[in-house]
């Protein structure tokens, strides 16, 4: 984005000397630029990786869209994964480590210009992963704050790869915040006109709710969904008025943009147009944008890149003149064209109908700030028309009733009735329903008319309800059970209202009650497409989801069967009554690959439908070639797992290693490798916080060294996770030594994609005997220390150290000669690791006057 430079002409006279002001280099200045910056530490990390995502395939030319992990209980990371050009190590480490840096403030195409955004992850985390793959190149990087709460970039590895360019950012999340980082993915992702694709806790956009009651080339006005789970919704939006640029939405501080004009400051094409804007307009446009914002409305306006200034964090704008102008101005536009929009519809509506249902709906999204309107009929008849009129008749002829559909109810969650009356009513020219459910829409699409011209007057009921529950509409029934020929004659006054061109016979849509039915090859045996039903996958053939309230239906789809034919075979799980026979239930075939990259390789471009179980020999004998889903998927599975077990198996014992030492010998098994009173993680964190993961350039004792190398190494294993850059060199140090050649990072990986795929094979088989027991180990870590081992090294080397000793067991609490950390661990300290005496005091006297004399020495 190029930004606003404005040029200041200074006169200077009898000057001595001029200096430059500069920005010292420092933990306080990079925690403002990182973490200050952001009131919102989750939404920021989103949208500026996203945005950066963004602008990356707009320089690579590059219309595929990126690729976002949002975190899971089960997988708590977030990734957002880009294919454009990518950064070499040179860009990496100079480019993308300096602040304010980049190469995007030369043109308008880019979203960027502050050389900020690449370090937004530091608002939520200490340490985070980058990773570049640039011209068959992986670059991985590490970013953490050191000690002092510096930035740094640390590079880990670099290899060849067949990856695509890009670059890859990833992060560990808090597991109590999913629902958050979900809540606002939704919020950015929304504005995205190419939306990435997203796994994790959101595997869709089906969250995106569109109520659009009109539009312009780059506005529109809708309204907000009542549904928690849809965007944009009363109870998570941007706002009421947002300006949208480069994929970024800023809310709009109404207060600010309807205040005084600095006439002075407006040019003369906005001065022109403002005269032609009259007092009474802007008087009702200031009542319309406070009516949007009170009534459950929002106005979206598209604004190019550059046109407006946002503030340093892009959370907000800043109000200058410029802004302030063309906001408002976009604003009145929406405003006159709603006006314009409101006498044109009138006017220009065919029918009384149409004349009426215009006026509402306008009316409705105004908040009834419209004063009514005038429509005059073919024949020259001017009809008066005003907010919630209904249109009311006097039904001639014996037997004639007017039914209305899908709209009232007996109570609230009671079926949708047929609703006798005598009047189109404005609730449904203005897409109001009487009771609402959970899962039904605001505002139906359409309102249809039907004339039952068949005998059974039942069977049109059906047809009607079947029609509007797929349209998403109201309808209107015109019955008479006497003769149903008579109905023109009957509905005179209605057909002439609606325009008889517009009323359709139930004889027409027989076809939405029928079952469709077909054989293959001329078999003769005929199968229905109510008998087979699409699961998951790309098959074009897939319909609608299932409206029946029963098991797993809403989570099938109706399938066209004359597309089955296009199909080598059909991969299928039996079901009776919308519920699997088999050992996976339907929702965790559609769902239970969403946490795992695995998972998607098997399920990869593979249909999935569900037949019944007794129209399995149909299909069969109809010529069809059926593959049952758990012989599918067990043979999927073990060539795809293959792959991954012959990694897996080089390090298996050393991750049963690591588990192992979870529990202490020699202490109570109640405390476990979590348990902050573990020896063991007391020693290691005290040693840390002491000397910091550079220990070894401190500490001359090998055998002490080694000793915290292998915690770190327990540590990073059992908690799934490498929480610092320095941890790495800690841990792999002890990896190299015992000829492993994968690093960490690359264990613990495999380590969670062990489980996961555990996990997915279980939801899938819904069988209980784990993975892991089948992977034979090709190599023995035995040879590697035991946590008893480990502490009696601390143990020895502290008893020898009385100075360090003191460091890092004591808290200056309490005397006690006669408990060591084997014997209970508890006294290993008073304060914040026990409640008990002190192992550090049981010292004799020589030990306690060296200590004091090495203190004393340090004054």
């Amino acid at each position: 984005m190029l930004l606003a430079d404005k040029t200041v002409n200074l006169r200077t006279n009898g000057i001595k000397n001029s200096n430059e002001f500069t920005i010292q280099q420092s933990a306080k200045m990079f925690n403002i630029l990182s973490n200050s910056l952001y009131s919102d530490k989750i939404m920021a990390v989103i949208r500026e990786l996203s945005t950066n995502a963004w602008d990356a395939h707009v320089a690579a030319g590059s219309s595929r869209p990126f690729d976002v992990h949002l975190p899971t209980r089960t997988n708590p990371t977030f990734t957002v994964r880009d294919y454009g050009t990518g950064l070499s190590q040179k860009d990496m480490e100079h480019l993308y480590t300096t602040y304010g840096a980049s190469n995007k403030n030369t043109s308008n195409d880019f979203v960027g210009c502050l050389g900020l955004g690449s370090k937004s992850p530091f608002a939520y985390t200490k340490s985070f992963t980058s990773t570049s793959y640039h011209n068959g190149k992986q670059y991985t990087y590490i970013a953490a704050m050191d000690e002092t709460g510096v930035p740094t970039l640390n590079h880990i590895s670099t290899v060849d790869t067949d990856e695509p360019n890009g670059m890859e950012i990833s992060f560990a999340t808090k597991e109590y915040d999913c629902g958050q980082f979900a809540d606002k993915a939704k919020r950015i992702y929304n504005y995205f006109k190419t939306k990435p694709v997203v796994s994790g806790y959101l595997d869709n956009h089906d969250y995106v709710h569109h109520n659009i009651v009109i539009s312009g080339d780059d506005w529109k006005v809708g309204k907000f969904s009542d549904k928690s789970y849809e965007y944009p919704s009363r109870y998570n939006n941007a706002g009421n008025i947002v300006a949208i640029m480069g994929s970024v939405a800023y809310p709009v501080e109404v207060d600010k943009i309807i205040g005084k004009e600095e006439k002075e400051e407006t040019d003369a094409a906005i001065a022109a147009w403002n005269r032609s804007f009259k007092k009474v307009d802007m008087k009702n446009w200031v009542n319309f944008l406070n009516n949007i914002v009170s009534a459950g409305y929002y106005i979206e306006m598209r604004f190019d890149i550059g046109e407006l200034e946002m503030d340093p964090a892009r959370e907000g704008l800043q109000y200058t003149k410029e802004v302030i102008a063309a906001v408002r101005k976009k604003t009145q536009q929406v405003y006159l064209k709603l006006q314009q929009d409101l006498t044109d519809k009138i006017k220009a509506a065919p029918t009384k109908f149409e004349a009426y249902k215009s006026y509402n709906t306008l009316s409705a999204m105004s908040n009834g700030w419209t004063t009514g309107a005038e429509w005059t009929d073919p024949d020259g008849n001017v009809h008066s028309i005003g907010a919630s009129e209904d249109l009311e008749y006097k039904l001639k002829g014996k037997g004639s009733s007017l039914y209305c559909v899908n709209w009232k109810r007996a109570s609230y969650k009671s079926r949708k009735l047929f609703y006798l009356t005598d009047k189109i009513h404005w609730q449904t020219m203005g897409g109001y329903r009487q009771y609402r459910t959970y899962d039904e829409n605001d505002n139906p699409n359409e309102v249809a008319f039907f004339q039952c011209d068949t005998k059974s007057v039942e069977s049109a009921y059906k047809i009607a309800i079947r029609y509007c529950n797929t349209n998403n509409c109201y309808a209107y029934l015109l019955v008479n059970q006497n003769d149903h020929t008579t109905i023109h004659s009957d509905f005179k006054e209605l057909l002439k209202d609606i325009g008889e061109e517009n009323v359709h016979k139930i004889s027409d849509y027989r076809h939405l009650v029928q079952s469709k039915r077909k054989s293959k090859g001329g078999s003769g045996e005929a199968i229905s497409n109510d008998s087979i039903f699409f699961v998951r996958g790309d098959f074009a053939g897939a319909g609608q989801n299932l409206s029946a309230n029963l098991n797993d239906a809403h989570l099938l789809k109706t399938v066209d069967i004359d597309q089955l034919d296009d199909l080598e075979e059909i991969v299928y799980v039996p079901i009776t009554r919308y519920h699997s026979d088999t050992g996976a239930s339907i929702r965790d075939i559609v769902y239970s690959d969403q946490d795992y990259k695995f998972g998607k390789k098997v399920f990869d471009k593979q249909n999935i439908f569900a037949i019944k179980s007794g129209s399995v020999k149909q299909f069969e004998k109809a010529g069809y070639t059926l593959v049952k889903y758990d012989d599918w998927f067990k043979k999927r599975f073990d060539k795809e797992y293959s792959k991954f077990r012959a990694d897996y198996a080089q390090v298996k014992n050393l991750i049963q290693w690591a588990d192992l030492q979870r529990e202490d010998a020699g202490c109570n098994p109640k405390h476990s490798w979590a348990n902050k009173h573990n020896r063991r993680e007391v020693f290691l964190t005290r040693f840390v916080e002491l000397f910091g993961f550079g220990y070894k350039e401190y500490i001359n004792s090998s055998e002490l060294v080694a000793a915290l190398d292998v915690s770190v190494l327990m540590k990073c294993l059992n908690e799934n996770s490498v929480w610092d850059a320095r941890a790495v060199v800690a841990a792999d140090r002890v990896l190299k030594k015992a000829g492993v050649k994968f690093n960490i990072f690359e264990i613990v990986e495999m380590k969670k994609e062990q489980f996961g795929i555990a996990n997915f094979y279980h939801k899938n088989t819904n069988l209980n005997q784990t993975l892991d027991e089948e992977v034979v180990a090709t190599k023995s870590y035995e040879f590697l220390p035991k946590t008893p081992s480990l502490v009696e090294t601390f143990k020895k080397v502290l008893d020898k150290n009385p100075l360090l000793k003191y460091n890092v067991c004591a808290e200056g609490q309490g005397v006690s000669r006669s408990a060591t950390p084997l014997s209970d661990q508890s006294q290993m300290s008073t304060g914040h690791w026990g409640n008990g005496d002190s192992w550090f005091d049981n010292m004799d006297d020589a030990a306690w006057h060296q200590t004091r004399t090495m203190l004393g020495n340090t004054l």
